[in-house]
């Protein structure tokens, strides 16, 4: 066995973790899908039209549905929040690995911003729409950074001697 096929399979050793990452984010792109899928004859409407059919009253952002993705980004937001916090709050650190606290981070980072979008009904104006294109913009800045971060040359060596020191 050749040294890429045999790091290959150690790299694909599955944990706890990496299960509950994967759950968590497929869970909010179920969500996120069974949303779009059920309201598409109202998400594709276009601003007019939007309240004459019958899904305006919940899934328009002030309707039961609306606010409950409301609510459920405004609760992401907080969770996203947490991690750095870890830093500052000494009980923060005792649980988990920051690798791990940092996976959830930008699960939670990704799901938010669909999820103010299906609260917004995709209306994108005014201040609050400004507000969501600076999110999109640090979310795609985040994921920047933690994509050059892994393809770094230096980033397995790093990850090794960091994932000593974060524990501590």
């Amino acid at each position: 066995m050749n040294g890429v096929a045999a790091a290959r399979r150690k790299s694909s050793k599955v944990t706890p973790h990496g299960v509950a990452v994967t759950v968590f984010a497929c869970a909010f792109l179920a969500l996120f899908a069974y949303a779009l899928f059920v309201g598409r004859s109202y998400y594709f409407l276009s601003l007019a039209e939007r309240p004459l059919n019958d899904l305006h009253r919940d899934l328009r952002p002030a309707g039961r549905i609306g606010i409950g993705f409301g609510v459920l980004s405004a609760l992401l937001f907080a969770a996203i929040y947490i991690y750095p916090l870890r830093k500052r709050w000494n009980w923060l650190r005792q649980i988990g690995t920051t690798r791990h606290w940092l996976d959830f981070h930008i699960v939670m980072g990704l799901a938010a911003p669909a999820l103010v979008a299906l609260h917004s009904a995709f209306k994108f104006g005014g201040l609050a729409g400004m507000a969501y294109w600076i999110m999109l913009a640090v979310v795609a800045s985040g994921l920047g950074a933690d994509i050059s971060m892994r393809r770094s040359p230096g980033a397995k060596r790093t990850r090794n001697s960091r994932s000593q020191n974060f524990t501590k």
